[in-house]
């Protein structure tokens, strides 16, 4: 690799980046005082109060405040108690959990085991968005008010993390069989150390402390998760002193953000990969996968993370993150960028410029995408690849991913709520016929469902590894950069950013001991969600 082909790419790189920056906006104002409150301004409102029944973790900035799971994740991603205070496993097949007694519902009533029954066979049985992750669970049985053995079809390695992920929270049975389920979606009462006081769509949800909360005294006296999606808008309220903690700070304000004296900027490692799917059908452009890996080796990702994000990501070769079985870190750190073995392989595979590369990326959906895209189109062409870039926004991309219509390239960022390498690498098996990919392997495929049931670590993560293994070999997907999650945060704060993109409210706090607490607003939810699901 000559220096000359490196400063060209990132000349190219750095011309348009210069012509997409925007300006910033004005200097910042104070607000007025909002002790006691917390105001967070997140880039997508909640769907509702049907906890089961979506998938996206950065939805959970209002749900993770309101409800609980048996077990949880905590900030060093450790499995740790909330409704459960303690489990064993009973069988291949089989769990118990011994429940918390101290656990009073927003409405007063008491928790218990029917809650659990309720809300894991609803996951397992009903037709939810989340239900692929539950299907595992065969049943629930009560042993006594404070106990529940839960019961798999199989040997499950993940049923711990499935019980901490999106999806699982307890829901309340006896609320919801006693006013319908309507009902608890205009008025929801959770188990969390924050009550649901007004929800507005499309605007804000206001949160009010629980001081029956059993985890302690909550922090604020109010929370208000406002959803602001526009980047602009969000931090301009920032700037402006309107809001606390803006969540997904763009690249182009974190300098001015920065300099602001009551402003500061905290980013931290996330579990979401940005990576390249790519086809591998014999009939398609990336059939040979001589073409494949130089593809791989013509996009720069650690000029990416350099010039787009300032640093703010980390490269990587391989889809499974940190702290997670089947992780590998000597993957991790690295890029296989090689321009002139790119050429070479392209013309080893006889690839013909006449036929174009079909490419599609995201614009706002995931950070900096537009620019990520354009660069990786612009290092294509200049290895002698002939690509038509297609920049489409988050429901049209679903839309391509649900009805499988597939360009040649597309680029996603992944991430998993079970912190386990299976799912990541799943997405690839195509074990349903719904994958992600067209890409098909018998011995790949074979790997996954045994790792799905493989309850030695030593040796599941033997498998997962030979499955990393077939992925670097036959490529489709292409891993490149593991994103930095970027907040904007009131200096007067302290908050260290969690790994699973959680936002919750008790983790921020101010450097001041003392806490002034305000009254909270009137207490009402609007706007229930048109698809309740079933109960």
């Amino acid at each position: 690799m000559r220096a000359g082909q490196r400063c060209g790419a990132g000349f190219l790189l750095l011309a348009f980046l210069a012509a997409l920056s925007l300006p910033g906006c004005g200097p910042a104002q104070r607000a007025g005082d909002r002790s006691g409150t917390l105001v967070i301004a997140v880039q997508k409102d909640i769907r509702g109060f049907d906890v089961q029944n979506y998938s996206l973790s950065s939805l959970e900035a209002v749900h993770v405040n309101v409800f609980n799971h048996l077990v949880k994740w905590d900030a060093a991603l450790n499995l740790t108690p909330d409704l459960a205070l303690s489990w064993e496993r009973t069988s291949d097949r089989s769990w118990r959990f011994h429940l918390r007694r101290d656990v009073k519902w927003h409405d007063g009533s008491a928790f218990g085991a029917e809650d659990v029954k309720f809300t894991l066979e609803r996951a397992a049985r009903d037709p939810l968005v989340t239900d692929s992750a539950y299907r595992v669970i065969a049943k629930v049985a009560v042993v006594d008010p404070y106990t529940v053995d839960i019961v798999t079809k199989r040997p499950d390695p993940m049923l711990l993390n499935r019980l901490a992920r999106v999806g699982s929270y307890i829901m309340p049975s006896a609320y919801i069989r006693r006013n319908g389920f309507q009902h608890y979606l205009r008025q929801p009462v959770g188990t969390g150390p924050y009550k649901v006081t007004s929800w507005s769509r499309d605007d804000q949800v206001v949160l009010s402390a629980n001081e029956s909360y059993f985890g302690g005294r909550p922090g604020w006296k109010t929370v208000v998760v406002r959803a602001v999606p526009d980047d602009s808008t969000r931090v301009s309220e920032l700037v402006a002193g309107s809001v606390d903690l803006a969540v997904g700070l763009p690249m182009s304000d974190v300098g001015r953000v920065a300099s602001l004296p009551r402003l500061k900027v905290v980013s931290g490692a996330s579990q979401r990969t940005m990576q390249m799917v790519v086809k591998t059908s014999p009939a398609s452009v990336t059939g040979d996968v001589r073409i494949r890996r130089a593809i791989d080796l013509a996009v720069d990702d650690a000029l990416i993370c350099r010039t787009i994000f300032s640093g703010h990501c980390e490269t990587t070769l391989q889809v499974v993150n940190p702290g997670t079985p089947g992780f590998d870190p000597t993957l991790d750190g690295r890029s296989n960028y090689d321009p002139q073995l790119a050429k070479a392989l392209l013309r080893q595979a006889g690839y013909d410029p006449r036929r174009t590369l079909s490419m599609v990326g995201t614009s706002g959906v995931f950070s900096q995408d537009r620019e990520v895209a354009m660069a990786v189109a612009a290092m294509l062409r200049e290895a002698g690849f002939t690509v038509a870039l297609d920049l489409v926004d988050g429901t049209r991309f679903n839309a391509m991913i649900r009805r499988r219509k597939l360009p040649d390239v597309y680029i996603v960022g992944y991430t998993s709520s079970m912190f386990d390498g299976e799912p990541s690498l799943a997405r690839f098996a195509n074990l349903t016929g719904k994958g992600v990919s067209d890409f098909k392997d018998a011995g790949y495929a074979a790997l996954i469902k045994s790792a799905g049931e493989q309850l030695d670590p030593a040796r599941r993560a033997a498998q997962l590894a030979s499955v990393q293994r077939i992925l670097a070999d036959r490529l489709p997907v292409i891993p490149m950069y593991r994103l930095a999650d970027i907040y904007g945060v009131r200096s007067g704060l302290d908050f260290t950013p969690r790994h699973d993109e959680l936002i919750v409210a008790d983790d921020i706090r101010p450097r001041s001991s003392e806490r002034p607490l305000m009254n909270s607003p009137p207490s009402s939810v609007q706007s229930p969600p048109s698809n309740p699901g079933r109960r």
